[in-house]
């Protein structure tokens, strides 16, 4: 499984994206193949698993959830 995070620098998601990766690999670490983290900007925060979109910030106007992602992502295994 392939887990891209896109986050807006300007809004500095970043702790929020390192965050979220230290849950994810403590939860899923074996069945995680590749991490792609790409730099963005207006306020962009969106989550791909295997190059689909499962999360955007400016789609639903608000950052996810607690455990929102990692939902996101049992649900995709």
């Amino acid at each position: 499984m392939k887990i891209t995070i896109k986050y807006c620098t300007v809004w500095n998601h970043l702790p929020r994206v390192v965050t979220l990766l230290n849950k994810i690999l403590d939860e899923y670490k074996t069945n995680i193949s590749n991490f792609e983290l790409l730099p963005s900007v207006n306020g962009v925060f969106d989550v791909f698993i295997d190059g689909a979109l499962v999360f955007s910030r400016k789609a639903i106007n608000r950052m996810p959830n607690e455990n929102e992602i990692e939902d996101l992502i049992a649900s995709k295994m």
